[in-house]
């Protein structure tokens, strides 16, 4: 990522060219930091499914020792980033929404029965 950040600054003859494309590289870096932790907090059941997710791209190095299993987000192309944001994305969703029906339900139990 590093690199591609001086090629766009060389070939680059424009200040507002080569801003952006620094914006842009730096945006993609935090974006798989911060995806990284969420996949961390996820329970191992989610884990689990990112993990096949990832197995079904070819080009993807799966470590695994003691610690646990390892993946290099950089190195992974960016249709199976984006799957795996979509996938992250539902199960937050659905996790809201589980959230919600479960304070509705005791909001509900408490003003009834409480």
């Amino acid at each position: 990522m590093i690199i591609a950040i001086n090629i766009l600054l060389v070939e680059s003859d424009s200040g507002r060219v080569r801003l952006y494309s620094l914006i842009f590289c730096v945006y993609s870096l935090m974006s798989l930091q911060s995806l990284k932790e969420i996949i961390e907090e996820l329970p191992k059941f989610n884990q689990v499914e990112i993990l096949k997710i990832l197995k079904k791209s070819s080009n993807v190095t799966i470590n695994e020792n003691k610690n646990g299993i390892f993946v290099n987000l950089s190195l992974i192309d960016e249709e199976v980033i984006q799957e795996i944001r979509q996938y992250v994305e539902y199960v937050s969703k659905q996790s809201e929404a589980l959230d919600k029906i479960e304070n509705e339900t005791s909001s509900i139990s408490e003003m009834y029965f409480g």
